[in-house]
């Protein structure tokens, strides 16, 4: 396990990048595959298990702490602590990023499920009635959320393989994925890769 801190950060965010990866390809062959009869539940069932994971997680530990108690619920978050420290010998380091890891984690929770709901927030490409989403486009939540905080844009066209609708756009996501494609790993199909009209791209550059 690394003990250098800025090693560790580049490693997580990482990490997390590769699940926001993971998420639009799960995402986007679900929507892709389903039969449109069926898209709206199916989706529906998905997103209960993705949006259901921290409150399981929630579950699970007052389930703990009613089977045992309060406190050997949170010395049972203690001794997670202190064996992280244990694997990489430092306490300090291991707080650090106890800490970080869970800042993190809200952070990313609130830009891509709040803030990009709130039209206070971002700014609007697509003025879509009865629709609140919004695009953040700075670089840190694009590349933390791996291009989801454009969700005026995706809102508008849920369809299309990228997720900028302008070629200034950041797009870390749609990078990805097109690197992916020079890997052979993926490829477009029909609907993802046809632009709507009223998207302002000259080319999906795909």
């Amino acid at each position: 396990m690394s003990r250098w801190f800025p090693l560790s950060v580049l490693l997580y965010m990482l990490v997390g990048s590769a699940d926001q990866v993971s998420v639009v390809m799960r995402s986007t062959a679900i929507q892709m595959s389903t039969p449109d009869a069926l898209r709206g539940r199916v989706s529906s069932v998905n997103f209960i298990f993705i949006g259901a994971s921290n409150q399981l997680g929630a579950a699970e530990s007052g389930f703990l702490a009613a089977l045992t108690n309060p406190v050997f619920a949170v010395v049972a978050q203690v001794f997670n602590l202190w064996l992280l420290s244990v694997l990489v010998g430092d306490l300090r380091f291991a707080v650090a990023m106890w800490v970080m890891f869970r800042v993190f984690a809200v952070w990313i929770n609130m830009i891509q499920n709040y803030w990009t709901h709130d039209r206070r927030f971002g700014y609007r490409r697509h003025h879509d009635e009865h629709d609140n989403a919004m695009n953040i486009g700075e670089w840190l939540p694009v590349t933390a959320t791996m291009s989801a905080c454009l969700q005026n844009n995706h809102h508008h066209s849920p369809a299309l393989l990228r997720l900028s609708h302008e070629e200034w756009e950041y797009d870390l996501g749609f990078t990805v994925v097109k690197g992916m494609k020079a890997l052979g790993l993926v490829q477009a199909t029909g609907r993802g890769a046809t632009l709507p009209k009223d998207v302002p791209l000259t080319s999906l550059d795909f």
